[in-house]
């Protein structure tokens, strides 16, 4: 009788044990299977905010009247039938100014598809006034700055633009009407719900599930430049090609070169200094055969120095001489120089085929 209790108690001790064992690898492999469901669904929002980081970028650079600017927020036009809340289209100007610079991300604007987080929320988009899509009220080059900043590990100033994952609703959010669908405060957390211009990227907890991107100045001007350089380098080439000479640059005082200076001055200096584009190579008449854009009269023109090699501005053509040295040159003597902003980014040949 005694063996037999103690082998009965050795079978319910190795039972015990196989609970226990099972558990724990139970623990175990959930646990892991947790961390991994939260990594992929990390992995898929950073991919679609990523997506949309690049589209706000392209979209600026792009823009026909006013390269740099972006779209507004989609949240309050409400025309039937061709622009309404939540429908990925940016809302239309109300005077000079978006209704709101926070609002949904204008997908369709953007040409996106439906983009959703992880938890299938479309995302939000905050805008800096300073680069709203009005180019009669809106002066856009590398010395414009942008007005929202984001605090989190570290804090960044001077952004353009910030695009959100609201995440599933959270404390007292609630989605389910119109109204509410259409409220800041139902999907954005602590300061990114108050609708200003500072707001915050802190570690997520059970009151914040906020995920964003930042777009700065820095990121966006950079591309901005690239076609400023390419569409001026286009115009001194054409002109080139077709006179076989360039002009002397205007003088850095003239203020008619300013975006509101007489626009049929802003003429060639007579001595040969670095400078601006000149505006008009003899009054009121621009460059013969060749056209700037009209944002780049603008917004870029006093942004753009530029310097010619004195063998390129008198004939017979400098295709074949050896170019002086010129002051701001990077590179070898080029027949022009451009600065593209404050600091020497882009160093542009001019070359006739």
């Amino acid at each position: 009788m005694k063996h037999r209790r103690q082998s009965q108690r050795g079978y319910v001790a190795i039972f015990l044990l196989a609970v226990f064992c099972t558990l724990g690898a139970t623990w175990v492999v959930t646990g892991l299977g947790a961390g991994a469901v939260q990594n992929e669904r990390d992995r898929k929002t950073a991919a679609v905010l990523g997506r949309a980081k690049q589209a706000v970028i392209g979209r600026a650079t792009v823009d026909a009247s006013l390269p740099g600017s972006l779209p507004c927020p989609d949240l309050l036009t409400n025309i039937a039938g061709t622009n309404i809340p939540n429908d990925g289209i940016a809302d239309l100007f109300a005077g000079s100014n978006c209704p709101s610079y926070i609002g949904r991300l204008p997908w369709r604007t953007l040409g996106l598809d439906d983009l959703r987080d992880a938890d299938g929320e479309r995302l939000w988009y905050a805008l800096s006034p300073n680069f709203r899509d009005f180019a009669s009220q809106v002066l856009i080059n590398d010395a414009t700055t942008g007005s929202l900043s984001v605090t989190g590990e570290s804090m960044l100033t001077n952004v353009v633009a910030v695009i959100f994952a609201p995440g599933a609703a959270l404390n007292s959010q609630l989605r389910g009407s119109v109204s509410e669908k259409n409220s800041v405060i139902n999907y954005l957390d602590g300061a990114n719900a108050a609708g200003g211009s500072a707001f915050v990227s802190p570690a997520p907890d059970a009151k914040f599930n906020d995920r964003l991107v930042a777009i700065t100045v820095a990121d966006l001007i950079s591309f901005v430049e690239r076609r400023v350089a390419k569409e001026t380098t286009v115009g001194l080439s054409r002109y080139f090609s077709a006179h076989s000479i360039l002009p002397n640059p205007a003088l850095v005082s003239d203020f008619s070169c300013q975006p509101h200076g007489d626009p049929s001055l802003c003429l060639p200096s007579v001595t040969l200094v670095p400078g601006f584009l000149p505006r008009n190579l003899t009054p009121g008449v621009g460059w013969p055969g060749t056209i700037f854009p009209t944002w780049f009269n603008a917004n870029w023109r006093t942004s753009v120095g530029y310097t010619v090699a004195p063998e390129c501005t008198s004939l017979p053509p400098c295709l074949n001489t050896t170019f002086s040295a010129v002051t701001d040159a990077g590179i070898a003597p080029p027949k022009v120089t451009l600065v593209i902003g404050t600091m020497r980014q882009f160093t542009v040949r001019v070359i006739a085929p």
